[in-house]
């Protein structure tokens, strides 16, 4: 898979560092891409909080909870992040993991960010299931990933993989 942002690496580091001293949140769009994506991701990582947002809820009441929840580590998924002064009110206390598709047009790393942004024709279920399985077994969602990309309409770049899920 390509990146149009971001390297695997940074992803892996981020994994490698989590532990159980973090509070971690697990934040995605309120879509099927974003539901899976969520999914996916949780299954491995093990957040403590998940939260399902619209665009509108990427606001300083959705900073606030966090911050008074007292998270260390924020993850979001399916979610273009736009402004620049609701990711520095986050990293004012945690670090944070952007795993996106959607069209970008500010590269958001930083020493406390790490932002993913797949190449087009990619959804945010396929790009986390394509990234956390590097990290664990979880062969067993790849129906749901399926689902993920047909409500997308990002089926085509990913077909060899649907045709021989669609078969399993």
């Amino acid at each position: 898979m390509k990146f149009d942002i971001g390297k695997e690496e940074r992803f892996s580091e981020f994994i490698k560092n989590l532990n159980d001293k973090d509070k971690i949140a697990l934040i995605s769009h309120t879509d099927l891409d974003g539901i899976v994506a969520a999914y996916v991701t949780d299954s491995v990582i093990g957040a403590d909080i998940v939260k399902f947002v619209n665009y509108d809820e990427l606001n300083q009441e959705l900073v606030d909870y966090l911050k008074e929840e007292n998270v260390t580590k924020v993850v979001f998924t399916d979610l273009y992040l736009r402004n620049p002064w609701f990711l520095k009110s986050l990293e004012e206390f945690a670090y944070i993991m952007i795993l996106d598709h959607h069209l970008a047009d500010k590269d958001w790393n930083s020493d406390k960010t790490v932002f993913i942004k797949c190449e087009d024709g990619i959804c945010a279920g396929y790009l986390c299931y394509w990234l956390f399985s590097k990290v664990k077994d979880i062969n067993v969602l790849d129906w749901l990933v399926a689902c993920s990309c047909i409500s997308d309409y990002c089926h085509i770049k990913t077909s060899d993989w649907l045709g021989k899920t669609f078969h399993k």
